[in-house]
């Protein structure tokens, strides 16, 4: 490629990057969160040094987070500023759209910005995460370390705001399989990482990302005995290998879902091989002749997955399977291969479940580092966790007060400064029963989430009738709003199954990006009739 042709694509680029920075800082933002590049700014000494749940840190993708919202919020400013001037000519009216280059974004009409306006302001599952919000900021009010307890408020409150910007963008044609790419290309570089990490036994060298500090001969690091051996578990660049089993989940079942909802045959009806898609996604598709490609980017996240020794992720990303299994074949499919789908997909998933079975048989890790450790660790976490939520049972202890707090428990051990590991007694315990009635009550909605959603349709312009009626045009049993749900709900399945047995998907910054990723994914997805803020092409 000559100068001027890199130049061309520099400057298509940048045009793109100006009409909607937000998005382009999004997709960094997707790409960075795994990374634990940070700065502490304050924190609580625990036995006279540092915790990581009692501390303050600003990370760089909280910088990134506030970066696109900002940027998404002066677009919705400008559009305000623009609609609230009634004489404006269309002269005008043209002209501050180009300035600003937002043309794509700006609404019609200040009938379509009220229509928004009523849809954010009377839809209960939007709202109803700043309901949780509100009360972890009441809870500073009995909190024994309050500057802790307004960082874990704030904190929320940015998730929050994540979970409504993904509300308004899914919808975008091109914005979810984009959200996808990005989650599967970050899920083979941490995968890849974290078998290298497992095979050298140390850390690979890329400290400058803040990479773990690994080595055999280390204390603190998460291990496991392996035919006698002691090996070290797979980090990527998560703080945890149970964190990196976390994402791995979640990146395998967004390669499955991209591969459900974004194959060719969508548009143009011929049926064309699964693997072609993927190799198109990576535009490699002169090396695809057989579904080598695909089987190659599944058999590095699942064999990261397993070095992780997650064992929540690992079977939770079994309980999200059977999920897909039992819940997509209720979904039309063409006439004559719904019985071979199904045989199919079942021979798939025990084939999976057997290679998982002999290989634990091969490799013989010991019962004790596997799951005796943790089962022990675990039930000391439960007997604290008992005596906190019945000191404060109906408000709990404040927002993020519970490692702080252990502080007060006679006989605790340095290493039992943590939460409990499990995230609904983490609430109880932090937020008492109310906290845990509102978390429940969102995590109830999210899976019913068409039912409010029916009464909060907008009717849009003719071009995004064209989306709609695209999908009218698609091969039946190919792609349904259905089918994206499906593997969504999976995905938050499968994070409840964590939930039960860690609790980083709460108090960890990783884990909670993961979490409200999935959330906002899960209710702009659901979105029947909104399929984006009105655009007019005319401009």
């Amino acid at each position: 490629m000559d100068y001027n042709g890199a130049m061309d694509i520099i400057g298509k680029l940048w045009l793109k990057f100006k009409r909607r920075p937000d998005i382009w800082l999004f997709y960094a933002f997707l790409a960075v969160f795994p990374l634990s590049v940070r700065k502490v700014v304050y924190f609580i000494p625990i036995r006279g040094g540092y915790n990581e749940f009692t501390g303050i840190s600003i990370y760089v993708s909280d910088i990134l987070l506030v970066a696109f919202l900002s940027s998404w919020l002066i677009v919705l400013c400008n559009n305000k500023e623009c609609l609230s001037i009634n004489s404006i000519s269309d002269f005008s009216w043209k002209l501050a759209r180009k300035m600003f280059h937002v043309e794509h974004f700006f609404l019609q009409s200040k009938d379509e910005a009220i229509k928004l306006y009523t849809q954010v302001i009377h839809n209960k599952l939007l709202l109803f995460p700043f309901v949780l919000v509100f009360f972890s900021f009441l809870s500073t009010i009995w909190s024994a370390e309050k500057l802790l307890a307004i960082f874990r408020s704030f904190k929320l409150l940015e998730f929050s705001l994540l979970y409504v910007y993904l509300w308004i963008n899914v919808p975008r044609g091109t914005f979810l399989k984009s959200t996808l790419k990005v989650i599967i290309f970050t899920g083979i570089a941490h995968g890849l990482l974290g078998i290298a990490q497992f095979i050298k036994q140390s850390s690979i060298g890329l400290f400058w990302l803040k990479e773990s500090i690994l080595s055999q001969g280390m204390t603190g690091i998460a291990k496991i005995v392996l035919n006698g051996d002691i090996y070290i578990r797979s980090y990527g660049l998560f703080p945890h290998p149970n964190i990196l089993g976390g994402f791995l989940l979640l990146s395998l079942l967004c390669t499955f879902m991209y591969i459900k909802l974004f194959h060719v045959e969508q548009f143009n009806g011929e049926k064309k091989s699964e693997a072609v898609a993927l190799a198109k996604m990576f535009h490699v598709e002169h090396c695809v002749k057989k579904p080598v490609f695909i089987s190659l980017i599944v058999i590095i996240q699942i064999m990261a997955l397993f070095l992780t020794f997650s064992k929540s992720a690992i079977f939770g990303l079994f309980v999200a399977i059977i999920y897909i299994v039992s819940k997509y074949f209720s979904i039309n499919v063409p006439r004559g291969t719904f019985k071979w789908s199904k045989r199919g997909a079942w021979i798939k998933f025990l084939l999976v479940v057997g290679i998982f079975i002999a290989t634990m048989f091969i490799l013989k890790p010991e019962y004790y580092s596997l799951i005796g450790r943790s089962v022990e660790d675990r039930i000391g976490y439960l007997n604290v966790s008992r005596g906190t939520f019945f000191a404060n049972p109906i408000l709990g202890i404040g927002s993020g007060q519970y490692v702080n707090n252990l502080l007060n428990v006679k006989g605790t051990l340095d290493w039992q400064y943590q939460p409990v590991h499990n995230v609904f007694l983490l609430i109880l315990n932090e937020l008492g029963l109310i906290g845990l009635a509102l978390f429940i009550v969102l995590l109830f909605k999210l899976f019913h989430v068409e039912q409010f959603n029916k009464d909060n349709a907008v009717n849009c312009s003719t071009w995004n009738n064209d989306l709609n009626n695209r999908s009218a045009n698609v091969p039946r049993g190919t792609i349904t709003d259905m089918e994206g749900m499906v593997y969504l709900r999976a995905i938050l399945i499968g994070f409840l199954f964590i939930m039960l047995f860690d609790h980083y998907l709460w108090d960890i910054q990783q884990g909670q990006i993961m979490f409200w990723l999935v959330a906002g994914l899960l209710i702009g997805s659901s979105r029947q009739e909104v399929r984006e803020i009105c655009i007019d092409k005319s401009i």
